[in-house]
């Protein structure tokens, strides 16, 4: 997915060269003015996070992206740490990296959704589709799927089976602007997105 992702936009912008035309408009043309970026923060200690998360706040960011999973007790203080930090207004999302089983998951989303998350990304492995459904009936935190995106027979699975709430898709993952963008469609379609 990765390569096939690599050369299709190399051929998008040769042709968008040779056409004298940004990509997006080979694409079907701009749909927005601007795009909102997320600070993204890795494991680390909770003070060291806290003041990333400010230095994103005082830069404009308005949502966070926080890799979690390896201690629990470090994740609540990190939380904590940021929400401290940055108030409760900034919108955090936490990514578990497919790292927990179903019932490690559910404890852990509980454990943390005091602070207001907007969602968890990917809580159990991309191919777990069934557990994903489970952790998702189990808690009140949406659930993203993200490595779980890598096809639209994988999107419409999930769909299927109601794995997630949110449709996270990445280009790379998906194999491409072409198959990102048929993803997109149907999360949209689906109220996914």
């Amino acid at each position: 997915a990765y390569a096939i992702s690599g050369l299709e936009m190399a051929l998008l912008d040769i042709k968008g060269k040779w056409l004298n035309t940004p990509v997006y408009n080979l694409l079907g043309g701009k749909c927005k003015k601007e795009v909102g970026y997320a600070g993204y923060l890795f494991i680390d200690e909770p003070e060291v996070n806290a003041k990333l998360a400010l230095d994103y706040k005082n830069k404009g960011y308005s949502e966070l992206k926080i890799k979690v999973g390896r201690d629990l007790g470090q994740d609540d203080d990190t939380l904590a740490a940021i929400r401290d930090a940055v108030g409760w207004d900034m919108k955090i999302r936490i990514d578990a990296n497919m790292n927990w089983n179903v019932p490690t998951a559910i404890k852990w989303i509980k454990a943390l959704q005091k602070y207001n998350i907007m969602y968890v990304e990917q809580p159990v492995p991309d191919y777990d589709l069934d557990g994903m459904a489970a952790v998702r009936r189990a808690v009140d935190v949406p659930i993203a799927a993200d490595e779980s995106c890598s096809s639209v027979e994988r999107v419409l699975e999930m769909i299927k089976r109601d794995s997630c709430d949110v449709f996270v898709v990445y280009v790379s993952e998906a194999g491409g602007l072409s198959r990102a963008r048929t993803i997109a469609s149907i999360a949209d379609s689906c109220g996914k997105w």
